[in-house]
């Protein structure tokens, strides 16, 4: 999910600085849904009841080295939605399936809030500007023009 936060990232924000930051957002809070998934589950535990949020800024420290390092590794381009299609449809399948997982199937309620919210401030802003028209988009049910021919 490190690339997908990156890509994420890169079509919410241009300075480089931010980008890692809100990649390191987007990736940590993924964790949100993760720990109480693998808690329910039996893979470990926790002392306390709820998330601990220690836990979580730890996750957002590395998430943040990660997204550092990716910066100096590969540079802040951006590229096309199109080109870039395949991440961000991952990680905003992520994003509502672990939603709907947490709330339905698995009975994590307090995760599918806390983690919606959390992974939310990444991904509900991508939706948003996804779903936009952009310059060049032709009008909804309307087909650009490619070429005319004359009825005979």
């Amino acid at each position: 999910m490190a690339w997908p936060a990156w890509v994420a990232a890169g079509h919410l924000v241009a300075r480089p600085a931010a980008r890692v930051g809100v990649a390191a957002v987007g990736l940590a809070s993924w964790d949100l849904f993760l720990d109480p998934q693998m808690v329910a589950a039996g893979y470990w535990h926790w002392s306390t009841v709820d998330i601990p949020w220690g836990n979580y800024v730890g996750w957002l420290a590395v998430a943040t080295v990660m997204m550092a390092l990716l910066l100096a590794a590969i540079g802040p381009g951006r590229r096309a939605v199109a080109a870039d299609g395949p991440a961000l449809a991952l990680y905003l399948w992520t994003y509502a399936s672990s939603v709907l997982a947490h709330a339905v199937f698995l009975g994590l309620p307090r995760s599918a809030l806390v983690g919606g919210v959390g992974m939310g401030l990444v991904a509900l802003p991508l939706a948003i500007g996804l779903a936009r028209p952009r310059p060049g988009d032709a009008p909804a049910g309307r087909r650009p023009a490619t070429h005319q021919t004359a009825d005979r």
